[in-house]
């Protein structure tokens, strides 16, 4: 398969799981998604660019800047960013669930969040677990 064709199918079906319907208790059918539709839904939704979020440190690298990561976020707010990936290489696990805090307290659904889980199985687990609980993961 080539590489623009997976990307395609990739992003569509992201878009399209948000066309699920429950036909019958417990029965879940998903209707088959236009191009049309898919079209619209991107310019409603998808204006501007992607940004990503990295951690700022306070000047000895022992805990997160808040103020630092809220400038960040509305910076790209002003900027008119359509969404933001949190991204938090070298925090712990205590300082990525913050810093997806500070993220989504400044957003307010002003623009998609989405977050990049690496590191330790762990805390990956964590960080997804922790999305998961305020909605990241089921707004894409």
């Amino acid at each position: 398969m080539q590489r623009r064709n997976f990307s395609k199918l990739l992003g569509l079906g992201v878009i399209g799981l948000t066309h699920v319907t429950e036909a019958a208790p417990g029965v879940i059918m998903r209707r088959r998604v236009t191009s049309s539709e898919k079209k619209e839904w991107a310019r409603e939704h998808l204006r501007g660019l992607g940004s990503l979020v990295m951690p700022t440190f306070s000047p000895d690298f022992t805990s997160l800047d808040e103020e630092g990561v809220r400038h960040d976020v509305r910076h790209r707010i002003r900027q008119g960013f359509c969404s933001t990936m949190v991204s938090a290489t070298g925090a712990t696990a205590e300082q990525r669930r913050r810093m997806m805090e500070i993220v989504r307290d400044e957003v307010r659904d002003r623009m998609l969040i989405s977050v990049i889980a690496g590191g330790a199985a762990d805390s990956a687990i964590a960080s997804l677990q922790n999305a998961a609980n305020w909605g990241a993961l089921t707004r894409c």
